[in-house]
């Protein structure tokens, strides 16, 4: 076939939609849109899942697995988990989050060989919807992404509270968002650890209250501040330790919004290099 290998337009996303076999496509991967209704995994075949028109959601109740090597990449649309969302690759198999135009893992999707290369803001973001959205985010790479196209927070990763059990961040590569690289917004505490959160346009890490653990992350050459934290009420926690922070537009950011308070304060560690 010279165009996509398969297109399919929800509401409802097949459970079994990964079972499929390509080869010799002109774009050669799944292009979906629609709802993961029901718990399901998706095994690495060689191929990527491509979320466009309305973008991949994951619904309340139901768990979207990925295998270890997965990739999903962005057509100008994302992914939505008002559920659970398990990326859990390994560091000799990460799992992908980028670009269409992204042809350094799983070849060249869209068909059109070098002519267009992936830029930031290529897809919108991964979103953790508040209250129920959780899962894991574990040696992932996430690129490109931050697009402000369609509204929203314009960050590759959100995590939006109040969110009883959010996802931890950890061992994954968020880089090259058009906008900030990971989002906290409305309290919350998730882990997020031993990161590379780097060549971001705006922010590395931002915070908005609540009690994360920011720790062991390499946070550079993003283009505004490194991490920045925005805390109000009584039940904030400043746990930002061990982390290497340098070349972003300003290093670490800590700022009192209201009347506000810290239960516990970590704040140990960070090593601040030559941030502009």
């Amino acid at each position: 076939n010279k165009a996509k290998a398969i297109d399919f337009q929800g509401p409802t996303i097949p459970p079994d939609i990964d079972e499929n076999e390509l080869s010799g496509n002109g774009q050669n991967g799944i292009w979906v849109s629609g709802t993961v209704a029901e718990s399901v995994t998706w095994e690495d075949r060689g191929y990527p899942m491509i979320s466009n028109w309305s973008a991949i959601t994951v619904a309340e109740g139901a768990t979207l697995t990925l295998d270890p090597g997965f990739t999903i990449k962005g057509d100008i649309r994302g992914l939505t988990v008002k559920g659970t969302l398990i990326a859990d690759g390994t560091a000799e198999q990460p799992i992908t989050f980028t670009s269409i135009k992204d042809d350094s893992v799983d070849g060249d999707t869209n068909g059109n060989g070098t002519a267009d290369k992936p830029v930031p803001g290529d897809w919108p973001k991964i979103e953790f919807a508040t209250p129920s959205g959780t899962g894991v985010i574990d040696h992932a790479h996430i690129r490109y992404g931050g697009s402000s196209n369609y509204g929203g927070d314009y960050t590759s990763l959100v995590i939006k509270c109040p969110c009883p059990t959010p996802p931890p961040v950890t061992n994954s590569e968020i880089s090259y968002s058009d906008n900030a690289g990971i989002s906290v917004v409305g309290g919350g505490s998730p882990q997020i650890t031993n990161n590379v959160i780097a060549h971001n346009d705006s922010t590395g890490i931002s915070i908005s209250s609540g009690a994360p653990e920011i720790a062991n992350n390499e946070v550079s050459d993003n283009g505004a501040t490194g991490i920045s934290f925005t805390y109000a009420g009584s039940s904030n926690q400043l746990n930002i330790h061990d982390n290497l922070i340098e070349r972003n537009g300003a290093g670490l950011r800590v700022v009192n919004s209201g009347t506000a308070s810290f239960t516990h304060i970590d704040f140990s560690g960070n090593e601040v290099n030559e941030n502009k």
